[in-house]
């Protein structure tokens, strides 16, 4: 990509054709004439990613650039923040004083305090993905790290899902963010398409990241390399890490608890329908007390047997820290999911074990996020799967129902089970 001081002659040329009539009257006129030509190259029209913000406003309009032999329309892409962005380099303004067209300092210094305060309340407004990305893109156009630091210090959420993360996208956002030094609060990279180079390029972003939201990335083991490398990073800040819905498989997270057995910042992670099995849940069974500060861990819906998901529920009853177990949605018998509820029930302190709606003869207090999971991921699960389960943990259900006298238990379940029936017939089965 080219970089913005070619923006500058262009500035010149459209804007201020005075100017530019004394620059190119000087005997530099050779190397004038040679950047003018750099900048209007019409390979440009092929980088699309370049070109995204380029439309009606300085943010711009999504969609590529007109090809030159299309006729003009009236849009006209606003040169004159870029301009004055590239004169805050000294660099630049050195040039064009070679070219004859000397800037003072003091105008300089003006029109930046007018831009940072413009920009530094656009920063500050909660913008949809696809504007908040051409808002980086700005401020990558001004080649000024100092400056959109500055800037940016207001920025706490990096919110650009569903964003396809091309690798010159990722660059720009490294590049921009990368350099300062306030924590991020949320940074959600759902759905963008990231691979392992995509993690890599963003790794001075991520550090700095309190929640990391990575899910429906189509991540596999590789990816697990940056992310234990990010875990063992000594300037790690993130305390919540959500990866479910990529196929990480126990290879990856075989990886992954090498990370964990040394990080010190981590304490929810979700790996909910990850592709582990009953490896992957015995692999973190037999290392989960190599790590001491964890509180939340997700893994339902993996495939795991009853051994594999005892191992591990007996594991968190043991960890020093860790609160919450989500086993819900594996492979689990009647008497698997019972043996659970058992040992929730047997042992003071410990983990919360969570592997169905009920909890005894009463209804589970995390049966609403259980039910939310599945209404969140309702397209993108397997139906048929997702309906055998559901079906499951109504008869469960229905038998605590059974068991109980308290009239207020039962009619919790009755209105558990009617949020059961209702998901039922939105994946095609029966509600009754």
């Amino acid at each position: 990509m080219q970089h913005p001081p070619r923006f500058l002659p262009c500035f010149l040329s459209q804007v201020v054709p005075g100017v530019f009539g004394r620059v190119m009257g000087k005997s530099r006129e050779a190397v004038a004439q040679a950047m003018v030509l750099e900048m209007f190259r019409e390979e440009d029209y092929y980088n699309d990613d370049v070109l995204d913000q380029m439309g009606a406003s300085i943010l711009g309009v999504e969609g590529p650039r007109r090809h030159p032999d299309e006729p003009p329309d009236d849009e006209v892409f606003e040169l004159f923040p870029m301009f004055v962005g590239g004169l805050l380099s000294a660099h630049n303004r050195a040039m064009l004083a070679q070219l004859g067209c000397p800037i003072k300092n003091m105008d300089v210094l003006e029109n930046a305090q007018a831009i940072k305060k413009k920009l530094g309340m656009q920063g500050r407004q909660v913008l949809p993905p696809s504007e908040l990305l051409d808002y980086l893109f700005f401020h990558y156009e001004f080649q000024n790290q100092h400056f959109s630091a500055e800037v940016l210090s207001s920025l706490r959420q990096l919110n650009l899902a569903g964003v396809r993360m091309t690798p010159l996208k990722c660059t720009v956002v490294a590049t921009v963010l990368g350099s300062g030094r306030h924590v991020l609060d949320d940074v959600n990279l759902a759905s963008c398409q990231l691979d392992p180079a995509g993690l890599c390029t963003l790794m001075p972003v991520l550090l700095r990241a309190r929640k990391l939201g990575l899910q429906l990335n189509s991540l596999g083991p590789e990816a697990c390399r940056n992310l234990r490398d990010l875990l063992l990073h000594d300037q790690c800040k993130v305390t919540t890490l959500r990866l479910s819905n990529n196929p990480l498989t126990a290879e990856g997270v075989a990886l992954l608890v090498e990370g964990l057995a040394r990080n010190t910042s981590l304490t929810h992670l979700s790996l909910l329908h990850t592709g582990l099995g009953d490896e992957g849940l015995e692999l973190l069974a037999d290392q989960l007390d190599r790590n001491q500060q964890l509180q939340e861990l997700n893994v339902a819906y993996n495939g795991a047997g009853d051994r594999a998901a005892l191992a591990l529920a007996k594991a968190a009853r043991e960890h020093p820290s860790l609160e919450l177990l989500h086993l819900y949605f594996n492979e689990l018998s009647s008497e698997g999911r019972q043996v659970l509820r058992d040992l929730g029930s047997t042992a003071e302190g410990g983990a919360r074990v969570v592997a169905s709606l009920t909890e005894g003869t009463a209804v589970s207090e995390y049966w609403s996020v259980i039910l939310s999971e599945v209404q969140r991921n309702l397209n993108s699960w397997d139906r048929a799967r997702v309906k055998r389960h559901l079906e499951l943990l109504l008869r469960d259900l229905e038998d605590s129902r059974g068991a109980t006298l308290n009239p207020w238990r039962k009619a919790q379940m009755l209105r558990v089970e009617g949020e059961v029936k209702a998901l039922l017939e939105q994946l095609g089965g029966s509600g009754s």
